[in-house]
């Protein structure tokens, strides 16, 4: 074999070999790490609500706090193992007054786990968990005939910040996983003469624990018009923070 030879072999080698590497990818563990199930278990969260008032012209926030509680193992209309969540809210002033409010439900599988709230289907989470991996996750969501929830068209969910470190309130939880789903915004919403639209959408899960902070924010500003001469909040905007408080894995 000459020289020339030698080389060109050489030089198909370290391709391959480069090929091969970033055809390897790093995950971070299994979904049921990030979001366990466990009937008696419960996590409970602060619940900041974005709120607006005098005729949507003006916000503000409203602090209650909110407890989601695996209730029970159930089978979902597909024949799949699923678990009842049952959410309670109640009032900063009243720490023993748990008001249940809604009733979801939780379907864990190997490769996604969806989430139903009042009847609409979720993909929140899916394998491989791997930065930058995206899906969409509003798929199941009826965005063209209901205009309530046509805002939730086309969004893709991506894995952010995978394995890192995440600081809620007081606590460091030291391995996390970030679902962005949703940062989109027209224009300043500091200048209220135009109009302004922003849409936010993250979940953060940490290992062995599941849920540690949500934020959702759909908001739409109408400046002043014929109709209006102050401006105003479109009816459907809205918003909320959950930022973990403790949980509980077992009654």
């Amino acid at each position: 074999m000459n020289n020339r030879e030698f080389l060109i072999i050489f030089l198909l080698s370290v391709l391959m070999a480069g090929c091969h590497r970033s055809e390897e990818f790093v995950t971070a563990g299994e979904l049921a790490d990030y979001q366990p199930f466990q009937i008696g278990a419960s996590v409970t969260y602060r619940l900041d609500s974005t709120v607006y008032l005098s005729n949507q012209t003006l916000k503000t926030i409203r602090t209650r706090f909110i407890r989601l509680h695996t209730d029970a193992m159930v089978t979902d209309g597909e024949g799949r193992t699923a678990y009842r969540i049952i959410r309670s809210i109640r009032d900063p002033l009243d720490s023993n007054r748990w008001i249940p409010d809604l009733t979801c439900l939780a379907i864990p599988g190997k490769q996604a786990m969806e989430w139903i709230e009042q009847n609409q289907r979720f993909i929140l989470m899916t394998t491989p968990i791997r930065e930058n991996l995206s899906w969409r996750g509003n798929r199941f969501i009826n965005t063209v005939s209901d205009p309530l929830r046509q805002y939730l068209d086309g969004w893709d969910y991506t894995w952010k910040s995978v394995g890192m470190p995440f600081t809620t309130g007081n606590v460091i939880f030291p391995n996390t996983v970030t679902v962005d789903q949703r940062n989109d915004s027209v224009n300043d919403g500091r200048d209220k003469s135009r109009y302004f639209s922003k849409v936010i959408a993250r979940d953060v899960y940490a290992r062995g624990i599941g849920l540690v902070y949500r934020e959702r924010l759909h908001e739409i500003w109408q400046p002043p018009n014929a109709s209006s001469a102050t401006g105003y909040y479109e009816p459907a905007s809205h918003g909320i923070r959950m930022t973990y408080l403790s949980h509980r894995v077992s009654p």
